[in-house]
């Protein structure tokens, strides 16, 4: 480090300016797109890793949610999922469709998402940042990408989608 830098200052003076200096740097490279998102990390089902860049990304979000039939799963998939993009179709017992749901993140509004239902399992992968028409990135996981946001809103869409499959509602 530059002793120059804190010249004017001596004894705990300097010991006290180079620490808030160190401090602030580990700070601030935390918050680089390389860490995951701690409010991210801590929650469950969630996995993370890197992609071909070595920036963090969310690979898949799972919840577990009371099971409810197959057949009312596609059911309440298509009543209370807005953002599908098909006809949820029902492969080897499970329920699966693909979607985009609102979600204020860094490069757009929107999470796209492949989700799969499986007994109590909502499992939400192939995640991106996408747009309404432009080009999709994989969801970024840390803090600068704002992945809690994605979260919320795919918690909301299990959510939706299980209280309808186990109330007989559509």
């Amino acid at each position: 480090m530059d002793k120059r830098i804190f010249s004017g200052l001596t004894g705990n003076g300097a010991t006290r300016g180079a620490s808030i200096v160190c401090a602030s740097f580990v700070l601030l490279s935390g918050c680089g797109t390389t860490t995951v998102s701690p409010v991210i990390a801590n929650k469950p089902g969630v996995v993370t890793g890197a992609n071909k860049d070595g920036y963090a990304i969310v690979k898949s979000i799972t919840f577990s949610r009371q099971a409810a039939d197959v057949t009312r799963v596609l059911v309440c998939m298509q009543s209370e999922v807005d953002g599908l993009t098909g006809t949820p179709v029902q492969i080897d017992g499970a329920a699966k469709a693909n979607g985009k749901a609102y979600a204020t993140l860094q490069y757009s509004n929107y999470v796209a998402f492949a989700l799969t239902v499986r007994g109590s399992e909502y499992r939400f992968d192939r995640l991106t940042n996408a747009g309404l028409n432009g080009p999709s990135y994989e969801l970024m996981g840390s803090t600068w990408g704002t992945p809690e946001n994605a979260y919320a809103a795919l918690e909301d869409i299990a959510n939706r989608v299980s209280g309808c499959a186990s109330h007989g509602r559509s």
